[in-house]
């Protein structure tokens, strides 16, 4: 899949939304996806803006090319095309490039071009963001039973997630076993969360949830947590609990968001360190 960010003089916006894009893909180690940007206006090569490299550098991020290029019919072959207005998504349209290959973010991306540095940083920190955003808007997460391979996938994420991980036999086990429902999370590929409950009866009992920590803050969480939910009510499950540590903000904010509501307390359930446990629980009746 290739990706063209698009800009209007390509000195600035566009290679710096280039280099973000690609250094996040190596970061969450995504194969298949390449990343390229070009300009609307360029009619003779300029140089990268140095407010633009210095910007970049102070994040650890190189561009990947050194001077302006123009959108040429290649670039038109793109999978996605990443613009920074309106008006450079209406050039596209122009081009006979359908919408549904164009993404602009909202806010709009501001162009830095004359400003001093900070007015380049304001722009990389707007492009960081958005970038993210985007790249979220077109994971489309696979969702698939878990296997006896992906099983070792899964021991990954936890020895990445938790002081007291499962361990892969473990994991093998509940492969097998007929309470189990355990699944993995994918996206383009690449194994990326996985999340597991029993069900006996008509009660649903949330193991785990992990994320590898390269890809929280996508949604993944969120994503393999309904999984459950909506695996759990097609069993014709009456409720569905879960415990998470009282630390875990983030954790709770998601169960709360999810529906789930406290019922409870467990004094001392984790160790490494010891904590306390709150009891999460979803009624499904009528779902």
């Amino acid at each position: 899949m290739k990706v063209l960010f698009l800009c209007t003089g390509n000195t600035c916006r566009s290679p710096m939304a280039e280099a973000v894009f690609q250094k996040l893909i190596e970061t969450l180690g995504l194969s298949g996806i390449t990343a390229a940007s070009a300009g609307l206006g360029v009619y003779t090569p300029e140089r990268i803006s140095d407010n633009a490299k210095t910007a970049l550098a102070e994040i650890g991020v190189v561009p990947l090319r050194d001077s302006s290029h123009a959108l040429d019919g290649a670039d038109l072959e793109a999978d996605w095309f990443f613009v920074m207005t309106k008006r450079h998504e209406y050039a596209l349209l122009s081009l006979g490039i359908p919408s549904s290959k164009i993404y602009c973010p909202d806010p709009e991306i501001i162009d830095p071009f004359g400003g001093d540095l900070s007015v380049y940083r304001r722009c990389r920190d707007a492009l960081l963001k958005a970038v993210r955003i985007f790249l979220r808007s077109i994971f489309h997460p696979e969702i698939i039973p878990m296997t006896a391979e992906s099983a070792e996938e899964a021991a990954q994420i936890e020895r990445e997630s938790f002081e007291t991980p499962w361990s892969l036999n473990s994991l093998l086990e509940e492969v097998s076993s007929p309470t189990a429902r355990f699944f993995t999370l994918s996206v383009f590929g690449k194994t990326a969360a996985y999340a597991g409950m029993h069900i006996v009866l008509d009660e649903a009992y949330i193991d785990n949830i992990a994320v590898l920590p390269a890809f929280r803050g996508f949604g993944l969480g969120r994503a393999v947590t309904c999984h459950l939910i909506s695996r759990a009510a097609e069993e014709k499950c009456s409720f569905i609990t879960l415990e998470v540590r009282a630390s875990n903000a983030a954790a709770i904010a998601l169960y709360e968001s999810c529906g789930f509501l406290r019922a409870g307390i467990r004094p001392g359930y984790y160790e490494h360190p010891s904590e306390d446990a709150i009891l999460y629980t979803k009624t499904l009746k009528g779902e």
